[in-house]
């Protein structure tokens, strides 16, 4: 997994949205692999919002260009490879899937994105993204604001 950052910070002090982003590129072995290459990770409790990516460079591939961005157990449960569309250059706001999208983390979640291809290799493609959630603040038994 490289040395990315993948523990999950939660900072009671801050507030608002947090977000993970990362940049990739084609031809990263790790965004290639099973698992995809690790954009960061959110804390238990948090709430991911969507998933925002901005194509730089088009990926290339000569028949498909799939790339998806979830956790290890659903892959494509922030945005699925067909709302990506990551062939094509320019932003693509607010993508989300489901199933990691929306609902309290259980546990830490490492946020993943993956590229699969099919036809001829790619030769390029960079895409930039951006995961934002909202972690949890309350504390057990804690009223505010001194939780």
């Amino acid at each position: 997994m490289g040395t990315y950052f993948t523990n999950p910070a939660a900072h009671p002090e801050d507030a608002g949205v947090q977000y993970l982003r990362r940049s990739v590129t084609f031809d990263s072995a790790e965004l290639s692999s099973a698992l995809g290459s690790p954009i960061g990770a959110a804390p238990a409790g948090s709430i991911i919002d969507n998933a925002n990516v901005n194509i730089e460079i088009a990926f290339n591939a000569g028949t498909t260009n799939n790339l998806q961005i979830g956790s290890a157990a659903v892959p494509a449960g922030v945005a699925a490879a067909g709302t990506v569309v990551a062939g094509t250059v320019g932003w693509k706001p607010r993508l989300a899937a489901g199933a990691v999208v929306g609902a309290p983390l259980a546990v830490d979640t490492i946020i993943y994105a993956q590229y699969a291809q099919s036809g001829t290799a790619a030769t390029a493609g960079k895409a930039e993204i951006v995961v934002p959630y909202y972690p949890k603040r309350e504390g057990v038994g804690q009223a505010w604001p001194n939780n």
